[in-house]
């Protein structure tokens, strides 16, 4: 979880959950297949979303996996940036004249 494991060793916290380091994902993983906390994923899940977003606004690092960051990327990404200006669709195209893109 290269970084960000005190952020998630925070998140385990708040929810009451002390693993001994180090934190891996598949501890993670492994964790949350026992019985006792398999129901707790979705708690866990907001902890650490709060914790990413309170270590950004305070400045200090938060790493984004590749595979991730690419996923966002692809996302957020404005239609047509990736394509040669010949293949774009006009700007102002009417709804009725452009193809679904599924």
């Amino acid at each position: 979880m290269e970084s960000n494991e005190e952020a998630i060793l925070a998140a385990l916290a708040t929810i009451g959950i002390h693993p001994a380091p180090p934190v891996t994902a598949q501890m993670v993983d492994d964790g949350f297949r026992d019985d006792r906390y398999k129901k707790r994923k979705g708690e866990f899940a907001l902890e650490v979303a709060g914790e990413f977003a309170k270590r950004h606004a305070d400045g200090q690092p938060v790493h984004v996996p590749a595979h991730i960051q690419e996923l966002f990327d692809f996302l957020y990404s404005v239609p047509g940036d990736a394509e040669p200006a010949e293949d774009r669709a006009p700007e102002h195209a009417d709804a009725a004249d452009v193809d679904p893109p599924f």
